[in-house]
């Protein structure tokens, strides 16, 4: 029943999404790149729908590295034959997002939820790290885009790849610095943050009943 009534709502969200086919901004040298993204897409608050409010929800207990409250509405992208999202960064220029990033920091993290394939094509890809992502749906695929000193990470160049048969959706949350503080640890001989234990699964008993006082 909740699969049927989580199919039902991303048709009615399908249903009012508006074409995007616009430039994004290269953080580097601040210009556009032109025909970067070819998208249907829309904006969702954190709980405005029972679906959304529960893959939220689900999030934030298994991902106790991140607080989810600081992150911006989800960016709900439909990508039909030949959909793309050219490479990029999700890391805010703080020169041209200078009210945003002085506000809440920058994009720490970002969380990309699978909420459906595309028979052929879509793939995720990070091209300075080598990887190409295939997910499945219902997948979540979460990276940090900046540094400890709150500099890029120049490695999280990604892209998704063209549609060549059927339509992919994705569900986007970009988490920002602010509220982060006290939960995405350094690690001591490393100038990264420390992911090892970055999801429940991977909490100590004691690691795991600490963090639980942010969410109960």
């Amino acid at each position: 029943m909740r699969k049927r009534n989580q199919r039902k709502e991303l048709r009615r969200f399908k249903s009012t999404m508006l074409l995007d086919k616009r430039p994004i901004d290269n953080f580097q040298t601040g210009s556009p790149q032109h025909e970067a993204v070819l998208t249907n897409g829309t904006w969702i608050a954190h709980r405005r729908s029972k679906s959304f409010r529960q893959i939220y929800t689900q999030l934030q207990r298994n991902i106790l590295a991140l607080d989810l409250r600081s992150s911006e509405h989800w960016q709900v992208l439909s990508y039909n034959k030949e959909g793309h999202y050219a490479p990029h960064y999700d890391y805010m220029n703080p020169k041209t997002n200078n009210a945003i990033v002085n506000l809440a920091g920058n994009r720490i993290a970002t969380v990309l939820v699978i909420l459906q394939t595309a028979k052929l094509g879509g793939t995720t890809v990070f091209p300075k790290l080598g990887v190409n992502i295939r997910p499945k749906i219902g997948d979540v695929i979460v990276w940090i885009n900046i540094l400890p000193n709150s500099l890029a990470d120049h490695d999280t160049l990604h892209a998704a790849c063209p549609i060549l048969d059927g339509v992919k959706i994705g569900a986007t949350l970009w988490v920002h610095e602010y509220h982060q503080e006290q939960r995405l640890r350094c690690s001591i001989d490393s100038e990264y943050f420390n992911t090892e234990r970055f999801f429940k699964p991977f909490l100590s008993a004691a690691d795991y009943q600490l963090t639980r006082q942010y969410f109960d």
